[in-house]
Order: C-alpha cells, then structure tokens, then sequence
C-alpha cells in the first residue's frame, strides 16, 4: 500500500468518526483530517516523489489544522463558559424569586399579634407569615390556574 493511499484512508477513517459526534475532540480531528487530505491532493500535483510529498504535505496540512481548529474553539470554549455562567446566575435569580419571603413571624400573642385575617381560624402558637408570587394550576380543571400571593404557616402550641 503506497503512502498516498495510507493517509487517504487514514483521512477517511478520522473524518467519519469524528462527524459522528460535536465534541471539541473530534472537531479538532476532523479538521485534522481535512488538511491532511488537502495536504494529500496538493502533493498530487508534484512530478517526482509523490509518496515523500504526499507524506510531508498531509502531516503539514494535519497540523496547521489542528493548531487552527484549536485555537478557534478555544475562543468558542470561553464564549460557552461565559454564556453558561450567565444563564445559571439567571436561574438562581428565578429560583428566588420563586421562593417564599418570610415577612413576619411570632411564637405569642405577647410578642407578636395574631393577624386578623386568622385570628378566629386558630389558637396561637408559633406562626410564620411568607410573601410569595406563583402560579398554581387546578388539579380538577386543567384551564384554571391560581395565583397565590401569601401563606401562613401555623404550628400548634407545645406542651412542656
């Protein structure tokens, strides 16, 4: 097997295997493979000692597009992060904004009063008041959805 013929399927092979999938890997070792068979035509052209040019123009054609591909996915590597820390920032941001705000709190009528709106639904004990702003869907009714804007969590006195 000549060496033209060698790197030719060797090119082959790369390319395949590195379509397959996207990984910055295998983009690097396609575009390795791309100038290793521009390297391989380009030697064609030569008169004399194809196989020495064909082997010397396809390892200089692999490198230069490694070193190529390399550096511009390196930028594109940077960007991602970038984007990616930008996006999990947002969604920590959303993820508070879900939460419930505590806005009051109490454990007696003597420290705290009871707010009016349940005073006569419970006896006091230690009581939460939280803001909150979400949407909830009707479990009977898949077209109705509420919002619900505050919740009060109430725990019964303790016996000592």
């Amino acid at each position: 097997m000549t060496a033209t013929k060698f790197i030719i399927l060797i090119t082959a092979a790369l390319m395949i295997s590195a379509c397959s999938t996207s990984t910055t890997r295998n983009t690097i070792l396609r575009d390795m493979a791309i100038g290793a068979a521009v390297g391989t035509f380009v030697a064609q052209t030569r008169d004399n000692n194809k196989e020495a040019y064909t082997s010397m123009y396809a390892g200089i054609g692999a490198a230069t597009a490694g070193v190529v591909s390399v550096y511009i996915n390196a930028a594109n590597d940077d960007e991602l992060k970038r984007e990616n820390q930008n996006l999990k920032s947002k969604i920590e941001q959303f993820q508070k904004q879900l939460e419930p705000q505590l806005v009051q709190k109490g454990n007696s009528l003597f420290s705290a009063p009871l707010p009016k709106e349940v005073s006569t639904l419970v006896e006091p004990g230690e009581w939460k008041r939280y803001k909150l702003d979400q949407w909830v869907q009707d479990q009977n009714q898949p077209n109705t959805w509420y919002r619900q804007v505050e919740m009060f969590e109430i725990i019964p006195p303790v016996a000592r």
